[in-house]
C-alpha cells in the first residue's frame, strides 16, 4: 500500500494503536459531520462510505490484524496456487441509475424483477430491458439489506450506530420504524416471511424483533465475541449468525 493513500487509521484520526472505544468515538465525531443527513457537501455519500469502511474494518479484530498486516507488507504466501479450471462467467448487463455505492439488491420471487438501493437510500426497480420502472426515497437511516416478497411487498432494512432501521413498501404505501438498541449495531437481517428483524451487535448480542412494530420478542448472547452476520433460514425456523472469533453459530428462532 503506497504511502500517498490514506490509510483507516488517517481517515478515522487515531493512531495505529487505538482501541475499540476510541475508534467508536472518532466514528461518532465524524458521522455526526460528514453524513448526508447534516452534510451539504457534495461528497458526503462518498466520505461517509470510507469513514464506514475503515470504521467497520478497524472495528473488526480478524480484519484489523489482516489489514495491518498489509500496511506492513506482510509476507506473501509463497505456495504454488493449484491450477484451476477456467469458468466463463458472461456479462449480461450493466444497470446505471444510482449516484452513490450500492449497498444492496434482490431479486422479487414471482416477477424475477430486481431492485436496488444506494447509499443514499434511493431505491430502484429495475426492467429487463435495464431501465427503471420506479424509484422511491427512504427517509432516515441507512439500508445494508433488501428483501422481495411473492406478494409484491418490499422490506428494507439497515443500523446506525444504535439504531435499527426497517422500512416496509406495500405498492405505494411505504412504513417506517427506527428502534434504539443498548448496543452498537454491526448487522442485521429479515426473515423470510418478513415478519422479524435480527440485529447483531458489537457487544455480542443477538437481538430479534417484530417486524411490524420494532418490539424485542428475545434476546441471545453469542460469548463474548462481536456479532457480524446473521441471517434467518428460508423457512424462518434457525437462526444463524457469524462472530468475530471466527466461529458460526446455528439456534432455533423462536
Amino acid at each position: 500500500m503506497t504511502t500517498s493513500t490514506p490509510t483507516f487509521y488517517d481517515i478515522l484520526g487515531v493512531g495505529p494503536v487505538a482501541d475499540s472505544e476510541t475508534i467508536r468515538r472518532a466514528y461518532r465525531r465524524l458521522a455526526q459531520k460528514h453524513h448526508p443527513d447534516v452534510s451539504d457537501s457534495p461528497d458526503a455519500h462518498e466520505n461517509m462510505a470510507r469513514i464506514n469502511e475503515a470504521f467497520e474494518t478497524l472495528t473488526d479484530k480478524s480484519r484489523r490484524e489482516e489489514y495491518d498486516a498489509l500496511l506492513a507488507g506482510g509476507p506473501q504466501d509463497q505456495a504454488e496456487a493449484t491450477p484451476q479450471t477456467p469458468v466463463m462467467v458472461r456479462l449480461v448487463k450493466r444497470l446505471h441509475g444510482h449516484k452513490t455505492p450500492v449497498y444492496a439488491v434482490a431479486f422479487a420471487p414471482d416477477s424475477g424483477q430486481l431492485m436496488s438501493v444506494g447509499f443514499d437510500n434511493e431505491l430502484i426497480w429495475w426492467a429487463e430491458e435495464g431501465e427503471s420502472t420506479r424509484q422511491t426515497k427512504l427517509e432516515s437511516g441507512a439500508v445494508s439489506t433488501l428483501r422481495a416478497f411473492a406478494d409484491g411487498r418490499v422490506m428494507a432494512a439497515g443500523s446506525t450506530e444504535s439504531h435499527v432501521n426497517v422500512w416496509r413498501l406495500d405498492g405505494e404505501e411505504v412504513k417506517n420504524w427506527k428502534g434504539v438498541q443498548e448496543e452498537w449495531v454491526s448487522c442485521v437481517a429479515i426473515s423470510g416471511d418478513g415478519s422479524s428483524i435480527a440485529a447483531g451487535s458489537v457487544h455480542a448480542q443477538l437481538r430479534v424483533c417484530d417486524a411490524q412494530t420494532g418490539t424485542a420478542m428475545y434476546t441471545l448472547r453469542s460469548a463474548d465475541a462481536s456479532v457480524t452476520a446473521v441471517a434467518f433460514s428460508s423457512d424462518g425456523q434457525l437462526l444463524a449468525g457469524g462472530t468475530a472469533d471466527a466461529r458460526v453459530t446455528i439456534r432455533e428462532a423462536k
